[in-house]
């Protein structure tokens, strides 16, 4: 759901621009509103608010209406918004409508203005365009969607401007079925939101409230029946963005004409059909191979992740049904229902059961809160059974490693089948370590006499950590991995160079990643303080920045965690004769995550280490407080100072050192790659280029790191 109401704003300059005069644009013309539809008046007497904590945007109205029945399928638009600041006319000037020309056309009705209790037309000498700006090409996927562009003259602060227009078609792939997501609430106030649906006897046509709203006002008009909602004086609602999944910022409402889970899968059956081809027999044979059919699942899994690169063309129908097997692995390109289908061919070529599978990525096990709809479902996956045992596969997922049991899939939490007998969503089971395990040993080797500093770094990465890790190495070249681990491990005037190459060990069988590097650090210590002492401040370990700490102690919606991310980091103090550091023995263990921190020490080294597991995927708003308070006590803990006393060159104490985490925090999940890696990132290479030596093989296990339990 958007946090705005009304049509979406696009940020311009654009993509793509075809510029023409209004009669010669294709899937747009001007005409009356349909007389199906009830008119709404504008309020422009609503009070324009004041202060200095006005919005920029006064929203009037916000009306949609759609009617189900003849053909096209016809969704009428009408709403007014007031120009409060100057801000607001860079935007607010001009009216935008996305549309998908293969299969839709837009009548546009009213575009005024209203000024000095007069409204005037703006129609007539609009400047009229279409865009082509592919939103999510970034995600690899070209739509097709263009943007109709009207930029209004003589627009002022203080003017309402008032639009209307229908849009006429809906996709084709869909086979006549209709659904729908209106949106009932956003971080503005509204003066008016009113939805009204029309449909004919013989459409089984439900709605679904998310959130809180009232019930319709129902009516009947001869063969059709009605529902109406219609709201006033709508408060703004505060939003949030790190919403775990499943929970909604703002209100909506779901409409879907689909009786249930299983009307879905006969919808989809015949989208994903596999016909045998010659083509997929001999792709098969060359690449499924094996001496077991889990062994042949696999390679199929492998090369279908690593040698068909994810892209998808997403236009008209496009947007859900695949293309054809043999073309995807012809061209070496799909999305994720392209890349699924063509699994399944594979895997069927070898004699494995596979079906594709529709999930939510973001909504995850919440759609079992929805009516059943296409519109549940953002991604495909695949389901297959090998030997009896059911196993769940991604083939958009790149640089897996493990055997089937051990292969990564997001927490969906639920699925549909598309398979014949399928009626209902099932479970996605979780593994027992979603995310897998990333754990650095840092070890400072301080008994150098010319006031150096060596810094030997091992991370070890494994389960879905290490396909990360894989991934990463792929991807990023060497003078990026000094120029990182230079900021980690230097300072201005603190120069720290590699002393070493850096090794790279990859078990891929047991999908296990173990990266070592080594630093020399000139001038290490800081100043004399006057006191005859010298000082060294060791960087945080990534652990400090898994846990995601809000910027508020209360809320009214819960707050996301990384569900299943653990880390184990150990800091290790070498060197010298003699060493006073400080003793750390720490323990949290909450509904969320569990924390611990211990020393060890011995006659070689110093070791302090910290293990965190997290638990949940979420913190309840009751909760947030004693939350923060959990994560404030860990991070503590973060900030390690070595004291070095002239009169004995080799003596340390521990200290704490205040340190600044805040900034990390809002980095969030998707830090959480690069944050683990950080004692990585300097050792790194590409190794696709050769820069690297790579140990194929197992890596040295003989001294795992500590599990939290």
């Amino acid at each position: 759901m958007s946090p705005e109401p009304g049509v979406p704003l696009l940020p311009l300059p654009f993509l793509l621009c075809a510029l023409a005069g209004p009669d010669d644009i294709a899937g747009f013309h001007r005409g009356p509103a349909p007389g199906w539809v009830a008119p709404v008046a504008v309020d422009v007497d609503l009070p324009a608010p004041e202060g200095p904590a006005r919005e920029s945007v006064q929203y009037l109205l916000v009306d949609d209406q759609v009617r189900l029945g003849e053909s096209p399928i016809q969704r009428y638009s009408h709403g007014a918004w007031r120009l409060v600041t100057q801000p607001s006319l860079d935007e607010m000037s001009r009216l935008e409508i996305d549309f998908d020309p293969s299969y839709s056309e837009v009548v546009l009705h009213t575009l005024r203005v209203w000024r000095d209790r007069t409204w005037s037309d703006r129609l007539d000498d609009a400047w009229v365009t279409t865009i082509q700006q592919e939103t999510s090409l970034w995600q690899e996927m070209f739509n097709g969607v263009r943007t109709l562009v009207l930029v209004m003259p003589d627009v002022r602060v203080g003017d309402v401007v008032e639009y209307a227009y229908t849009i006429r078609g809906f996709n084709p792939v869909f086979a006549g079925h209709f659904m729908d997501a209106l949106e009932m609430g956003w971080s503005v106030p509204a003066g008016r939101r009113q939805v009204r649906l029309r449909w004919p006897e013989g459409i089984p046509l439900s709605t679904r409230a998310h959130g809180d709203l009232p019930d319709p006002v129902l009516h009947r008009d001869g063969a059709e029946s009605e529902a109406t909602w219609d709201l006033a004086s709508l408060p703004a609602l505060p939003g949030a963005f790190d919403l775990p999944p499943g929970v909604d910022a703002w209100p909506w409402l779901q409409v879907s004409d689909y009786t249930s889970w299983e009307d879905v899968v006969r919808w989809a059956t015949p989208l994903y059909a596999v016909d045998t081809d010659p083509a997929i027999h001999a792709l098969a044979e060359r690449v499924c191979t094996g001496d077991s059919p889990e062994a042949r699942a696999r390679s199929c899994v492998a090369w279908v992740q690593d040698e068909v690169r994810y892209f998808g063309v997403e236009m008209g129908p496009g947007s859900h049904a695949p293309d054809a097997p043999e073309v995807v692995a012809s061209r070496r390109y799909g999305d994720c229902k392209d890349k699924s289908l063509l699994l399944v061919a594979l895997l069927a070529e070898v004699g494995v059961e596979a079906w594709p599978a529709l999930v939510n990525t973001e909504i995850q096990r919440g759609i079992t809160d929805w009516f059943p709809s296409p519109m549940a479902f953002d991604h495909v996956v695949v389901q297959a059974v090998v030997n009896g045992t059911p196993y769940w596969m991604d083939p958009t997922l790149t640089q897996q490693g493990g055997d089937l049991s051990g292969l990564w899939i997001p927490p969906f939490g639920k699925a549909l089948p598309i398979r014949d007998g399928a009626v209902d969503l099932v479970d996605v089971p979780l593994p027992a370590r979603p995310d897998g395990q990333s754990s650095q040993t840092e070890t400072w080797s301080v008994a150098e006499r010319d006031g150096a500093v060596r810094v030997t770094v091992q991370t070890t990465a494994e389960g879905h950590r290490a396909d990360e890790t894989r991934a990463w190495l792929a991807d990023i070249s060497e003078d990026e991995i000094g120029r990182q681990g230079a900021e980690r491990y230097g300072r201005p005037g603190r120069a720290a160079t590699p002393d070493d190459s850096i090794q790279v060990a990859d078990d891929r069988g047991r999908n296990v990643v173990r990266i070592t590097q080594s630093y020399r650090v000139e001038d290490a210590w800081n100043p004399d303080t006057g006191e005859g002492t010298a000082t060294l401040d060791l960087p945080d370990p990534p652990v400090f920045a898994v846990l995601p700490l809000p910027t508020e102690r209360e809320r009214v919606l819960p707050f996301a965690l990384p569900r299943g991310a653990t880390e184990v980091d150990t800091v290790r103090i070498a060197g010298g004769a003699r060493r006073a550091v400080r003793n750390v023995d720490f323990h949290e263990d909450n509904d969320w995550f569990r924390f611990d921190a211990t020393t060890t020490a011995t006659s070689a080294a110093t070791e302090i280490t910290y293990a965190l597991r997290v638990k949940s995927d979420r913190v309840a708003a009751a909760d947030l407080a004693s939350y923060v308070d959990a994560v404030e006590a860990v991070r503590s803990l973060a900030g390690y100072r070595l004291t070095r006393t002239n009169g004995s060159r080799f003596a340390w104490k521990g200290e704490e050192r205040k340190t600044f985490l805040g900034f990390l925090a809002g980095l969030g999940v998707g830090a959480l790659i690069p944050a683990s890696l950080l004692g990585v990132a300097a050792l790194w290479v590409a190794v696709r280029r050769g820069r690297v030596r790579v140990e194929e093989g197992e890596p040295d296990l003989s001294e795992p790191p500590q599990n939290p339990e």
